[in-house]
């Protein structure tokens, strides 16, 4: 995986990079990457020294970017941002090994795997908060490995969905 395969054809992903990125301290490596704003408010963000979010790169390339701002020559800096946007490829490519393993990037694919959790659950009659754990196990089922992981998530989800038909009889007997 490539940080050009996060696009925001899948916003999903993008907020599971995005939390990745924040959690390895390199959140403004993933908002400038992302950041489509004119030239003038991407210095202010990330080249400007003492910016919110300000990135480490070369100093060669930051002081050129320093001298067109003096100049108020905005336009100017169009180039140096694709060299920037390049270094900063360079900084995210090599960690997108460790966010394809990342908690981040299993929890994306729980929610992609498990397809539309809450048509199953309304198809169980589950709501409210009974229906949190349930939706849990539903993750986990779409995710497991092996055989055995199946089976365990299944198996608690069928005692699970038992456990709910029972209280919802209960109830409809007026017996809670």
């Amino acid at each position: 995986m490539k940080i050009d395969d996060i696009t925001t054809k899948d916003p999903q992903l993008v907020v599971a990079y995005q939390k990745f990125c924040t959690r390895v301290h390199m959140g403004e490596s993933f908002s400038f990457w992302f950041d489509k704003g004119n030239n003038e408010g991407k210095y202010q963000k990330y080249i400007k020294q003492g910016a919110a979010k300000e990135l480490n790169l070369d100093h060669q390339l930051m002081q050129k970017f320093h001298a067109l701002a003096q100049a108020g020559n905005y336009d100017g800096m169009t180039a140096h941002f694709s060299t920037a946007k390049a270094e900063v490829e360079g900084m995210l490519n090599p960690r997108m090994p460790e966010f394809s393993i990342s908690p981040e990037y299993k929890a994306y694919l729980a929610v992609k795997k498990s397809g539309n959790v809450t048509k199953a659950l309304k198809v169980l009659g589950m709501a409210g908060p009974k229906a949190k754990p349930m939706e849990v196990l539903m993750k986990e089922y779409a995710v497991a490995t092996t055989p055995a992981a199946k089976k365990s998530a299944l198996d608690k989800m069928n005692k699970l969905a038992k456990a709910e038909v029972v209280l919802a009889a209960l109830k409809a007997a007026g017996l809670t």
